[in-house]
């Protein structure tokens, strides 16, 4: 991005997941691998769809999708348990990560995200 453009903003915030951290891989190997456990087949594709979604309503979205009948706190949780397993693979986007380090303590900036906090960020 423009260094004249980002200037011009007072304050920066950046979107965790997909934006400051390439954590999508891995969030779609959670699901991947979670509904493979309770017999419910899935690709990445379908789950891009639903990219930014909260597990619960998702899960909600899938029972009616596909006429599973499972329990969305449930398969929430055992996705997040999942992607907690494998966070140490998390890299950042570069181009947004430098973006960050140039102008941490020259102006106010935050990290945002629809995520649950429990994932240790």
């Amino acid at each position: 991005m423009d260094k004249k453009i980002i200037d011009n903003f007072s304050t920066l915030l950046f979107d965790l997941d997909g934006t400051l951290a390439d954590s999508m891989a891995l969030h779609n190997q959670a699901w991947l691998e979670t509904l493979q456990e309770f017999g419910c087949p899935m690709t990445a594709e379908i789950l891009q769809e639903y990219a930014g979604i909260s597990n619960p309503k998702t899960v909600t979205i899938f029972n009616q999708r596909f006429g599973w009948k499972l329990d969305p706190q449930l398969i929430a949780q055992k996705k997040e348990q999942r992607f907690r397993e494998i966070q140490h693979r998390l890299k950042p986007i570069e181009s947004v990560w430098q973006i960050a380090k140039e102008y941490f303590q020259k102006k106010p900036m935050a990290i945002v995200s629809g995520g649950g906090s429990s994932n240790g960020f």
